[in-house]
């Protein structure tokens, strides 16, 4: 039998209470080795709830290899602890290779926080909050305003987060923008879009697939000339390729293939375009043409088409700049 029990048919009564109202613990636990100091266990409420001002609402604490704290529940919640100023809602310690707050749940959740600092885990030698999960993500942060999971670490040769896929799958994976503001190392860096490329300002009415020049002011504009000597070369995105490096995006404008494979427009009727070709600026606006006269393409070379064109109008893939 418990050496403590209590038991209430009234829902606004406690089966036990524990006051202390000189700052000290309400209710101490403590178990053997391998024991279980407090456990809380309801089919449909909370497995334990601690609410507190200013101090620790639940506390679990254990020496050797036990838990100090244990919640399991079928529909409703483990441990709940709240805190309405300062103090700590649910606080666990383990000293010695145990567990300070383990959370399960085969449908719910494990832990929930909510507060200023929804979960907090410390640890002197190893994690300080370790989630596992075998069908979802073991650990979920998510916040209205501020990051959803923060990482700092105090460590010149350790990681603020550390990821690794044992399977051999993407360790990280980002859907959306990613900043970067110090400096990335990388062993390799594969980009599944065409090109490398630079914003450049551009005059109004640039497309992409243009091939363009420099105007007076120094923008991209389509070519109207033969060979002219003031190509920029081709303006990315067109049929389907996108620049998988752009440098300087922050300018307005369009960016300029420098490297790789884009599509350019190519006015096919100054001649049909083969593969292999070398391409030029034409005087059809913002079209390239083929090389015919070698003696006047210095200077003036977009690329060497990838795709044929026998007549007409139309893009063309191009090795950019060779």
């Amino acid at each position: 039998m418990a050496t403590v029990s209590g038991t209430s048919n009234d829902a606004n009564k406690a089966g036990v209470v524990a006051d202390n109202s000189a700052n000290g613990a309400a209710l101490w636990a403590s178990a053997n080795p391998n024991g279980r100091a407090v456990v809380g266990v309801s089919q449909t409420g909370v497995g334990l709830w601690g609410e507190v001002v200013n101090g620790r609402a639940v506390v679990g604490a254990v020496n050797a290899d036990g838990t100090g704290l244990w919640g399991e529940v079928q529909t409703g919640r483990a441990i709940v602890g709240v805190c309405d100023k300062t103090g700590t809602g649910v606080w666990g310690e383990s000293k010695s290779g145990g567990t300070g707050v383990v959370g399960t749940s085969p449908d719910g959740d494990g832990v929930v926080g909510s507060g200023r600092r929804g979960v907090v885990g410390e640890s002197t030698e190893f994690q300080g909050v370790f989630g596992h999960s075998v069908k979802n993500a073991g650990v979920v942060g998510v916040s209205e305003q501020m990051h959803g999971i923060f990482a700092e670490t105090h460590s010149s040769t350790s990681a603020g987060i550390f990821a690794h896929n044992t399977a051999g799958g993407n360790a990280g994976l980002f859907e959306g923008p990613v900043v970067v503001t110090g400096h990335l190392t990388a062993d390799n860096v594969s980009c599944p879009n065409a090109d490398y490329a630079e914003q450049m300002a551009a005059a109004p009415g640039v497309r992409a697939g243009d091939c363009v020049v420099l105007d007076d002011e120094g923008r991209i504009t389509p070519c109207v000339r033969d060979y002219d000597t003031r190509v920029a070369g081709i303006v990315s995105g067109a049929g389907g390729l996108r620049p998988a490096v752009v440098l300087d995006d922050t300018q307005v404008g369009a960016p300029i293939a420098l490297a790789g494979k884009a599509f350019v427009r190519v006015d096919a009727d100054r001649g049909p375009v083969r593969i292999g070709d070398l391409l030029t600026t034409s005087a059809t606006s913002g079209h390239a043409m083929r090389v015919d006269d070698a003696s006047r393409v210095a200077g003036s070379l977009v690329g060497r088409a990838l795709t044929a064109l026998d007549a007409g109008q139309g893009l063309v893939k191009v090795l950019v700049g060779r």
